[in-house]
């Protein structure tokens, strides 16, 4: 429901408004389809690259912790595959 409302309200703004949040138009359009197209009924565990696209889009950098723990999950989906 959380992010239902994230991506109306993102929806809702004017290019000024998204502006201040987003340092391009390419990373507006990128959380927004993020936004739309993941399915957040998901395990927490099967969303933590969609996760680290949300961070990269708002400008926000993950902590070495986060980002470690992304490549452990990239790592086993891999040797899953």
């Amino acid at each position: 429901m959380t992010a239902e409302k994230l991506y109306t309200g993102l929806l809702a703004m004017d290019e000024e408004q998204w502006g201040l949040l987003f340092p391009s138009e390419e990373l507006y359009d990128s959380a927004c389809e993020l936004l739309s197209e993941t399915d957040f009924a998901k395990p927490l565990k099967e969303l933590g690259e969609t996760k680290a696209k949300l961070y990269e889009a708002f400008g926000i950098e993950l902590k070495p912790k986060q980002v470690e723990e992304k490549k452990e999950e990239t790592k086993e989906e891999t040797i899953k595959a």
